[in-house]
């Protein structure tokens, strides 16, 4: 199992980072702190790839 831990720092534009270190590198698990980018253009970025996010939130 693969998983990786990413703080985006409120990044807009780090989608397409994300979704090519996920797809590159069989991640199973994602967790992202700080990520304020479009969460649907990420879920269509990981369609196009036949991946599937499940957005949890947690309050820290």
């Amino acid at each position: 199992m693969r998983i990786l831990f990413w703080n985006t720092h409120k990044n807009k534009a780090i989608n397409p980072y994300i979704a090519s270190l996920v797809y590159d590198n069989n991640i199973d698990i994602l967790a992202l702190s700080e990520y304020d980018a479009n969460i649907d253009e990420l879920n269509r970025m990981f369609s196009d790839n036949n991946q599937r996010l499940v957005k949890c939130n947690t309050l820290g």
